[in-house]
């Protein structure tokens, strides 16, 4: 197998006028699945490109995912740059789309994609050394198999439970569990974990998997193994242009191999903040960014009351304390 590591981003300029436009044509019934804050930009995204090339420049290709609009500081000729439009892989009858979950599930159709690559969103940075182990050994994505419970009360929930309704549909849980017994019960996993895990044994079906909000590894195999299975039903979810709770996500594709046992059990790769209006727990996210304290972190904008000026200052501040000088990505 191919050794080379492909990374895969997803941006969207929310402030590009022929976007809004293009976005208000078609009536977002959903407020949840189509508020400000999903495409709200933070103009930080340089910093993703300069965390790559300063912490992780073993990256094969990167692979920038819009709808046609990019950065006009982009550097459009790099040699490791692959500009990708929404239209070069995504069907003409399911466009336009403002629905990230329809963009994710078709990626393995991207052109000259790696069969190993690791998803980003673009509230994902690097913030420290990383090599490429972190993400894949022996050519196996590194994850783990942390067994949860669903509550569903909001949209993600019920999308997670979409997910694990396919799941159970396809694999028996003791059956899985009795097969790939070291990858549910791993030392990295901690103790708290692996007794959820012995106490989550007991039921029948899946309960649900906990999901990290940072970068995913994948092996562009499983998306073909899981269409192959579920075309019709993935068919019809490339249909919704903006979030629904019948969605499904690329969580199924992770929640695919974990079933399977295709991957290495490995501790997380980063953490991920939730912005606030608590001051007292933004000044967190900015002294991890400042102090490197992570291989990766995410920044989820999650809350629509924060002072958005001043919480983008501040980020932009502690970012440009690690990565101050131009990547060859910028111009």
């Amino acid at each position: 197998m191919s050794d080379k590591i492909d990374f895969v981003l997803l941006w969207v300029n929310g402030n590009d006028p022929d976007w809004m436009s293009q976005k208000k044509l078609f009536n977002a019934v959903d407020a949840e699945g189509a508020c400000e804050n999903r495409f709200r930009d933070w103009d930080n995204l340089q910093y993703w490109f300069r965390g790559i090339e300063t912490f992780a420049p073993w990256v094969n290709r990167i692979h920038l995912v819009t709808c046609g609009h990019y950065p006009e500081w982009l550097n459009r000729e790099h040699p490791k740059l692959h500009l990708v439009n929404h239209s070069d892989y995504i069907p003409p009858q399911y466009l336009p789309t403002f629905n990230s979950n329809v963009i994710e599930l078709l990626l393995h159709k991207l052109p000259d994609l790696a069969e190993q690559f690791v998803l980003f969103n673009d509230d994902m940075f690097f913030t420290s050394n990383v090599n490429s182990e972190s993400f894949f050994k022996n050519g196996r994505p590194c994850d783990q198999a942390l067994m949860g419970i669903i509550s569903p009360s909001t949209m993600f929930s019920y999308i997670k439970m979409n997910n694990i309704s396919v799941i159970n549909k396809h694999f028996k849980k003791r059956s899985v569990i009795k097969k790939h017994p070291l990858h549910f019960f791993h030392y990295r996993y901690g103790l708290l974990q692996n007794l959820k895990n012995a106490i989550l044994c007991l039921w029948e079906d899946f309960s649900g998997m906990n999901d990290p909000h940072l970068p995913i590894a994948y092996n562009k195999k499983t998306f073909e193994d899981v269409w192959a299975q579920e075309s019709e039903l993935l068919s019809s979810i490339c249909n919704h242009r903006f979030r629904e709770k019948t969605d499904l996500s690329h969580w199924l594709f992770r929640y695919w191999r974990l079933m399977k046992g295709e991957f290495t059990p490995a501790a997380q790769v980063g953490k991920t903040f939730l912005l606030s209006t608590d001051d007292r727990q933004n000044a967190k996210i900015y002294a991890a960014i400042r102090k490197g304290k992570y291989k990766t972190i995410c920044i989820n904008d999650s809350d629509m009351n924060i002072d958005f000026e001043r919480v983008q200052k501040e980020l932009i501040g502690a970012f440009d304390a690690i990565l101050p000088n131009k990547s060859a990505f910028e111009i």
